[in-house]
């Protein structure tokens, strides 16, 4: 793809936050940084296996788009124009700091671009649910929009104005905000989906949230379903939620004892709060999922496991 050429991207910009400014403010305190090296590490490999398994992903679509789409549910007759829009989309990754911007640009424009973006978001999906459980919120945005290159894995133009907008103004708690447009686009493709039969509809993984902006919706019952039939074990997911709430709720805890001398802190316990509320919601719809279906289990479920999961504090 040429580059300084306007045209229309798909833009995904994800911050973790409190991890830039906790370290660096360690390090300029630090008299000797050698005792922080480990956390550097750990930070920076995260963000480099976050950027490596994307780019896996990505290069595994396009090399195996026919088996994709035949998993989607494509039939054989319709694979080769499909195959051949798959073939133009073009990815691209940023990377400011412990912020990562992803963007994907189709050369016809017609939104094939986005229609492979979705895998990305069942992707991020599940590392979102991996990082909350490591106490690593993300807050994001996706938005939709012209852009150009300035050059490889340096985009420029409005669209990147407009998803920096969403990320640091809009979304304002932990969650990942969608442009109306984007979201409109969404729809559309849900429409396309429905034309080869292909489920689940892609506007599954996105809902509206209480303010009435649409979220990517990384715990939703289509996500969690997605998961299992890439063969996650339930039993898996459902440890991840127990441990996820429980970050959550220990963050919110400390914060709001801290926020009664800390204006400050009293800020960010609002937002674990609005992000403890969103978990709760889904993990209560999720549980009566799986106690409804027959859990898929590749082996026999220990009995510290199921101890684990019967103490799930999201059901008390």
């Amino acid at each position: 793809m040429k580059s300084m050429e306007v045209r229309e991207y798909v833009v995904c910009y994800f911050d973790l936050l409190g991890q830039r400014e906790g370290l660096i403010e360690k390090v300029r305190k630090a008299d000797d940084v050698t005792a922080l090296q480990g956390e550097i590490d750990s930070l920076s490999a995260l963000i480099r296996g976050f950027n490596e398994d994307l780019l896996q992903t990505f290069g595994f679509i396009k090399e195996h788009g026919d088996a994709v789409l035949k998993f989607m549910g494509m039939s054989e007759e319709s694979m080769p124009e499909f195959l051949d829009r798959i073939k133009q989309v073009h990815l691209g990754i940023q990377q400011f700091s412990d912020s990562t911007l992803f963007y994907a640009g189709a050369k016809d424009g017609d939104g094939m671009g986005f229609g492979l973006f979705l895998s990305f978001c069942r992707y991020f999906a599940a590392h979102y649910l991996r990082l909350v459980e490591c106490g690593i919120p993300i807050r994001g945005a996706i938005a939709m929009g012209r852009g150009w290159e300035m050059a490889p894995n340096c985009l420029y133009g409005p669209v990147m104005e407009d998803v920096y907008r969403l990320e640091s103004k809009v979304a304002d708690s932990p969650r990942i905000v969608v442009a109306p447009n984007a979201f409109h686009r969404i729809l559309e493709v849900d429409k396309e989906a429905a034309s080869i039969n292909a489920g689940p509809k892609p506007s599954e993984h996105f809902t509206v949230d209480f303010d009435g902006l649409y979220i990517l919706d990384y715990l939703s019952l289509a996500t969690i379903q997605s998961l299992e039939t890439f063969g996650i074990d339930r039993r898996n997911v459902l440890g991840s939620l127990v441990r996820g709430i429980r970050s959550i709720r220990t963050t919110l805890d400390f914060y709001r004892e801290k926020a009664k001398m800390d204006d400050h802190a009293g800020t960010i316990a609002r937002k674990y709060a609005l992000l403890q509320m969103y978990w709760m919601q889904r993990t209560g719809a999720l549980e009566k999922y799986f106690d409804s279906t027959q859990p898929p289990l590749s082996q026999p479920i220990s009995p510290s496991q199921d101890a684990q999961i019967k103490s799930n504090p999201v059901s008390q």
